[in-house]
């Protein structure tokens, strides 16, 4: 088997997580930076994370154009 069906996979996988990400966030409410600043916590922990598991996409694409066939043991 080729490394494309189990590429496909993971991207989705990774895909799914990011929306579930984004699916916690929400807008303020009432005067635009009275209540953006009590959620900049928030934000910048879902910049954080999404910088994270970016790079963890990132990594796991380039480790897959090396794999030639995909194996049992890589399974």
């Amino acid at each position: 088997m080729t490394s494309g069906r189990i590429h496909a996979f993971s991207d989705g996988v990774f895909a799914s997580l990011i929306t579930i990400m984004g699916l916690n966030l929400h807008e303020p409410h009432g005067a635009p930076f009275a209540d953006l600043r009590s959620t900049l916590p928030t934000f910048f922990a879902y910049i954080v994370s999404f910088v994270l598991l970016a790079t963890y996409w990132n990594n796991h694409h380039l480790l897959l154009h090396a794999v030639r066939r995909v194996s049992p043991e890589l399974m």
